[in-house]
């Protein structure tokens, strides 16, 4: 005995296309945060020189839909660390030599 073919709705192509449409907008990040953070001091011996390692973040926090199920992980836009070099005495800060690295995502 064959099987009977179920008939095809029509509103299942809709109910798809709703859900393509909806779902991206719902995973959605905040705005930009930027964070500064020291990550090293060292001091050089006898003087008032002394070396700065900074730490700088730009990311957006996930909204809506990306949250789930943990939270969600912030979208990463640009990360960077750089290293200063500051004489008290000439109340002068440069960067190191070497400069600034970067990682963007």
């Amino acid at each position: 005995m064959r099987a009977r073919a179920r008939p095809r709705s029509g509103a299942a192509l809709p109910l798809t296309s709703a859900l393509l449409t909806t779902v991206p907008a719902a995973c959605t990040y905040g705005p930009p945060v930027r964070s500064l953070r020291l990550t090293s001091a060292v001091a050089k011996p006898d003087s008032h020189i002394f070396a700065l390692a900074v730490h700088d973040r730009h990311w957006r926090w996930p909204t809506g839909l990306a949250r789930f199920p943990d939270g969600g992980t912030p979208r990463m836009l640009e990360e960077s660390a750089v290293v200063h070099v500051c004489d008290a005495d000439e109340r002068r800060i440069t960067p190191e030599a070497g400069g600034r690295l970067v990682a963007v995502r």
